[in-house]
């Protein structure tokens, strides 16, 4: 199983400066509802684990078991300092209730790929806490060890990876990761011991930040629009991503 959530903030600070939204941006017509805006990356990220560059056969391999969402209430003095907007545009008043505007920026969705279940989750608080950011947590669990990614006030808002064994203990499993991490390339990662799971540590050369990663994608599709080449099984993988999404919103529509 696959669980992926993620926790964000509407009202947040970037680089120093309250981050300014159009007011578009709380209209799911356009920018996306809870199962089709941030849902993309945690899908990416849960078929890339069970595919890597593998082709998805859809209709035969994908089943959505569930899907739901929920809204954030954006009281209209927050929805002006966000966007800078003094009122609320007349397209969001069958949205506004008491002068709050009900946005379903939140979503969660269960499927089935062949015999695994992925479940993804996104969050969108109204504003984080004093001190707090976004948030990630990821669980993998396979049929010797679990994998977490823990992001929260318990790291720091810094993204830690974990692997808990269920087969052995975790010293056994310690020298076990570190020599795969070297047959990877990856010497220089460190493996520690930590209230019994294993603390993977990249190397400080790969921590480079979340915005780094957009240059990354960026480049990546420019020299496939360059070469006209495309990684074998891309086209089959965001057309499963879409499809799924699309279905998770039609059936929480429904409920």
């Amino acid at each position: 199983m696959i669980e992926n959530n993620t926790i964000h903030h509407l009202y947040k600070t970037v680089n120093g400066a309250p981050l300014v939204r159009p007011a578009w941006y709380f209209d799911v017509n356009k920018q996306g509802c809870g199962l089709c805006d941030v849902a993309t990356h945690l899908i990416d990220n849960a078929q890339w684990m069970l595919y890597g560059d593998l082709a998805i056969d859809f209709d035969n391999e994908v089943e959505l078991l569930d899907a739901e969402l929920r809204t954030t209430g954006v009281p209209a003095d927050k929805f002006e300092l966000i966007t800078k907007v003094k009122a609320f545009p007349p397209e969001f008043a069958d949205r506004v209730k008491d002068n709050v505007l009900q946005v379903a920026c939140n979503g969660t969705l269960t499927a089935r790929y062949r015999d695994v279940t992925v479940r993804v989750g996104a969050q969108w608080n109204l504003e984080a806490p004093p001190g707090g950011g976004d948030m990630h947590n990821q669980i993998a669990r396979g049929t010797v060890s679990d994998l977490f990614v823990e992001q929260g006030p318990q790291t720091g808002f810094k993204a830690l990876v974990y692997v808990k064994p269920r087969t052995m203990k975790p010293e056994a499993l310690q020298p076990i990761i570190a020599r795969r991490l070297e047959q990877l390339g990856y010497a220089d990662a460190r493996v520690e011991i930590a209230a019994g799971r294993c603390l993977v540590t990249p190397p400080s050369s790969m921590v480079d930040g979340h915005e780094f990663h957009f240059a990354l994608v960026r480049d990546d599709f420019l020299q496939m629009l360059a070469t006209g080449m495309e990684p074998e099984g891309l086209r089959s993988q965001l057309a499963s991503k879409y499809k799924l999404m699309g279905m998770a919103r039609d059936f929480a529509l429904r409920k």
